[in-house]
């Protein structure tokens, strides 16, 4: 279901649907304030220029006025899809101090704290809109944003909010390489997709898994071609190559220099 502004005309307090895919993807604002609730998939949400890896649990505020956007990553093509659950409503239709909420610190990451139920359930609420479905709305709505507050408190300092947001790029870049790994992956591509520089990507990375892009990839490729060694008679050349070496020589390569075997060592010994 696409928002509309008919529907806000309509409703002018509070209103909760849920989006798939590419509806979020024009770029737009709104008179009235957004929780944005990730429900499944991965992609990017932009807020005035700044762009965030998102995956299922994630939550935003958008404030009014401000220019956001949001598209999946992978998604279509036999990967899963990218949903989400969106809850508009005017600040006064509830006694809340919004201030406890700084601009710059707008992500709340995965695992923070549970809310798919909560969100479903007023989703639930509003589309079958019995008596009383607005109050019972507000009432979810701010226990959502107390919740949130209590987060933010926790998160003291600026360094914290940046650890976790660059956690969440390195999460999504290991989701990517092991969907991915097969294929002819490069530090750019994930960058791209997951709308950072390389630069920063591979900083990040660095500093989060304490080894390289490429090794890490590299090892991903080995772990995947030990299960294989063992798991079948599988010709040890289509094994590299079905893990996403495109030659010989750098898969016995990189193979011998992780494990400390060649493959047909590995096999024989396992």
């Amino acid at each position: 279901m696409i928002f509309s502004f008919e529907r806000w005309e309509r409703e002018k307090s509070i209103f909760v649907i849920k989006s798939i895919d590419w509806h979020g993807k024009m770029v737009h604002s709104h008179d009235f304030i957004e929780l944005v609730y990730i429900t499944a998939g991965k992609g990017i949400h932009s807020i005035e220029n700044k762009n965030y890896s998102i995956s299922t649990g994630d939550l935003f505020i958008v404030f009014p006025g401000e220019n956001h956007s949001l598209y999946p990553i992978d998604s279509g093509s036999g990967k899963s899809e990218f949903t989400w659950i969106t809850c508009g409503f005017l600040p006064s239709c509830i006694s809340f101090d919004f201030s406890v909420f700084p601009r710059k610190h707008r992500f709340i990451g995965t695992d923070s704290f549970d809310l798919n139920l909560t969100f479903h359930t007023m989703l639930d609420e509003y589309d079958n809109r019995a008596d009383d479905f607005e109050q019972v709305l507000k009432s979810y709505l701010t226990v959502i944003l107390i919740r949130m507050k209590r987060h933010i408190g926790q998160r003291s300092d600026s360094e914290s909010y940046t650890t976790l947001k660059r956690r969440s790029y390195c999460k999504s870049a290991v989701e990517y390489i092991s969907e991915h790994s097969s294929e002819h992956v490069r530090l750019e591509d994930v960058a791209h997709a997951l709308g950072i520089s390389c630069g920063y990507l591979s900083k990040i990375f660095k500093e989060e898994k304490d080894q390289t892009f490429m090794q890490y990839l590299y090892a991903y490729r080995v772990k995947e071609a030990c299960r294989l060694l063992v798991g079948n008679k599988m010709p040890i050349s289509r094994i590299a190559n079905a893990v996403g070496f495109s030659d010989r020589k750098s898969f016995y390569t990189q193979f011998t220099r992780i494990m400390c075997l060649t493959p047909g060592e590995y096999r024989s010994r396992h």
